[in-house]
């Protein structure tokens, strides 16, 4: 397990709000998380060498036969007396699509903030990075009980809009005895139920996002499934996806020899640590699944980056991000059913 060198610098807690979600656009990206070139955070937008009419102003030049005057720059006509014509870079920019987790599973959390908490933290820090860099930013945000689509744009208004639903999905998650049963019929207009969270936001994700695109995907991929699977196969053969791994301490190993109490805010269970059989198992258990996810991601040249809500993406680089991580075992089922934060 990785602890932060700079911890003070951790957003904590069991909710994340639109000012720290805000503070975070003069955060840069540490170093160490852009490893391959071809697929940096940082690339920038990627233009082509063809001129012509495209969305992108370059230059004014004079006039010549054969040009299409619906592209005379009439300003720099009138000022200089001899005609003038705007040239424009054709523009071939990556979109970036951002599918970021907030349902159930990820309300949970023993240490620093919960899972919920560090995916928006870390979907928040590549929106910004993304927009800094003059690319398109778009996605969906998910739920147990909603879906939000946000088509690519840079336009910074809608970008604050795409933070304030973060915001709120994140806020709207509760322990799992205040959640509210949702009648289809008072469903509000945009909302979209969702049986299966990650797999509807895939299906989505395929019908919307443009070949050349770079996805990231942000969750604990507690229920990833082969449906899944198969959805993110066919994401990835025209797209660069990468993948972030969100987890808790606490699902990677349990603490040294004690008994501690978790709870969801209205049940509590006890784990007895001191069990030495129960701790390898559990530890084993966890490993197996977390090598099945990179075996799986592996296989579609998918990056994945394991990331604790001990670390961040703008925390000390000594915290690499790609150091053997987590993911969950069986028998912490009940405690992602029953999410909450360790008394």
């Amino acid at each position: 397990m990785n602890h932060p060198n700079n911890s003070s610098t951790l957003i904590r807690g069991a909710y994340i709000n639109l000012q720290q979600l805000m503070q975070l656009k003069s955060q840069r990206i540490r170093p160490c998380f852009d490893q391959h070139p071809s697929r940096s955070l940082l690339a920038g937008q990627n233009r082509s060498k063809l001129f012509g009419r495209g969305l992108e102003f370059e230059e004014s030049r004079v006039y010549q036969p054969g040009d299409d005057i619906g592209t005379i720059d009439w300003r720099v006509t009138a000022r200089s007396q001899i005609t003038h014509t705007k040239v424009f870079r054709e523009e071939k920019d990556r979109p970036v699509f951002i599918v970021l987790d907030q349902s159930q599973s990820m309300f949970f959390g023993s240490r620093y903030c919960f899972k919920s908490v560090k995916a928006a933290e870390t979907a928040a820090l590549l929106s910004w990075d993304t927009h800094n860099n003059s690319d398109r930013c778009g996605g969906i945000i998910f739920s147990d009980t909603e879906l939000k689509e946000f088509k690519p744009t840079r336009n910074r208004r809608y970008l604050l809009q795409w933070l304030k639903q973060i915001e709120s999905s994140n806020q709207q998650l509760k322990p799992s005895e205040e959640i509210p049963t949702t009648n289809p019929d008072q469903q509000e207009p945009g909302k979209q139920q969702s049986s299966h969270n990650l797999g509807t936001a895939l299906a989505h994700t395929r019908q919307l996002i443009k070949t050349g695109s770079t996805l990231y995907l942000i969750s604990d991929f507690a229920d990833f499934n082969e449906t899944d699977f198969q959805l993110l196969h066919g994401i990835a053969q025209h797209n660069q996806v990468e993948v972030f791994l969100i987890y808790d301490p606490l699902e990677a190993k349990l603490p040294q020899q004690g008994k501690y109490w978790v709870t969801n805010g209205a049940q509590r269970s006890l784990i007895d640590s001191d069990n030495q059989r129960f701790q390898n198992r559990y530890q084993q258990q966890f490993h197996q699944r977390l090598e099945q996810l990179r075996q799986q991601f592996f296989k579609l040249k998918i990056t994945l980056h394991e990331l604790s809500t001990e670390e961040s993406l703008y925390t000390s680089p000594d915290n690499r991000l790609d150091q053997p991580a987590a993911s969950s075992s069986k028998n912490f089922d009940s405690l992602r059913q029953n999410p909450g934060v360790v008394k």
